[in-house]
């Protein structure tokens, strides 16, 4: 990849800064085939389907609601502390070597953000995490009513970095997303783990 220097670079939250759990409420019964034996998938992707989950990550939707839509569409019963609990559980451990690769691209004068569908929770808790603190800032689809790839959460996020498409790097981990940010000019990149990214940065890209 050629081109001009990288001056800012946007980075996925989930699944690139931090690993992921399923969201997997015991005993529900999307959980189940007819059969009774556990269904493939997770229970998550069903309320993406639904909406449920775009209506709570566009802020459009309240924890409490985005529960009630859960229990309904997943056939359980949790109180919502547990399904708090629960929903709150989906965040993992940090990405391995995804923070030092941070501070390198800091180092090297290269500006962060980070891009993410994302609930008002998660938001808050991310701040936990050592590689969301050194992004400049998180650019949420809470706060901005859009979500990945709508062109607009791209634009957004160039807006608070202050860059140009050819020189804003993008990486994330869904082809979909991946090519929506390359459609509107931005240098992106597939997340395959902090080593190939570390590969693909300071060994193709001029950074």
């Amino acid at each position: 990849m050629k081109g001009e220097s990288i001056q800012g670079a946007i980075f996925d939250v989930g699944n690139v800064l931090i690993q992921l759990r399923p969201f997997r409420p015991p005993h529900s019964s999307s959980n189940r085939d007819e059969a009774g034996r556990p269904a493939a998938g997770d229970p998550l992707l069903l309320l993406r389907r639904s909406g449920a989950l775009d209506r709570l990550e566009r802020g459009l939707a309240t924890d409490f609601e985005f529960f009630d839509e859960a229990r309904r569409i997943l056939g359980i019963r949790h109180g919502n502390d547990e399904l708090q609990r629960l929903y709150e559980a989906v965040l993992g451990d940090p990405m391995p070597g995804m923070a030092e690769l941070l501070e390198e691209l800091h180092r090297r004068g290269v500006k962060t953000v980070g891009l993410s569908d994302i609930s008002f929770t998660h938001l808050a808790r991310i701040q936990n995490y050592p590689a969301v603190r050194l992004l400049g800032r998180v650019v949420a689809s809470c706060r901005t009513g859009y979500r990945k790839p709508e062109p607009e959460s791209f634009r957004a996020a160039l807006l608070e970095l202050g860059t140009q498409p050819a020189a804003t790097l993008f990486v994330d981990d869904r082809p979909d997303n991946i090519d929506a940010g390359a459609k509107l000019g931005l240098r992106a990149v597939l997340f395959e783990g902090s080593e190939a990214l570390r590969g693909a940065l300071f060994g193709r890209l001029a950074v």
